[in-house]
């Protein structure tokens, strides 16, 4: 086995797997996370007496349709990430699909945070948990991709 060209498949597959894994799980998360959104301001706009009865009625069903696509884009990208996961395992094995998993699972903190202020600076996060998914990165990650790649 020749050390370099294992090196350099395991950096960009690296790569490849945090680029994917990171989009996938924040499409997923930014999804789940405007269902919950919507549901909330669905009850609002349902209990609030100010409004006209037409304009709640136009406001109520434009609401449920954004509910409906939310939840639809929802599942359709959770599946996408079973399928990732699948293909990773399917393709690569056990610890190329556990690399997968562990890169989505590091980068849900930042995105809960993020989903949560609604913002995307990272400056003000503690640096326990930056220190953790850079644990993850930068040496979880790779160590199995390095066992897992041929």
């Amino acid at each position: 086995m020749d050390v370099i060209p294992h090196l350099i498949k395991t950096v960009a597959g690296a790569f490849v797997l945090n680029v994917i894994g990171v989009n996938i799980i924040g499409f997923a998360m930014r999804g789940v996370a405007e269902v919950v959104r919507n549901k909330g301001n669905l009850q609002a706009i349902k209990n609030d007496e100010t409004l006209d009865e037409i304009v709640r009625t136009v406001i109520v069903r434009e609401a449920l349709r954004m509910l409906i696509v939310a939840r639809a884009l929802s599942m359709f990208y959770i599946t996408v990430q079973a399928g990732f996961v699948y293909l990773l395992y399917r393709k690569w094995g056990v610890l190329m699909a556990v690399a997968g998993v562990l890169v989505m699972a590091a980068r849900l903190p930042d995105l809960i945070h993020q989903i949560e202020t609604n913002s995307r600076d990272l400056k003000n996060r503690s640096s326990g948990k930056n220190f953790v998914t850079m644990i993850f990165y930068l040496l979880i990650v790779p160590t199995l991709i390095w066992f897992s790649t041929d």
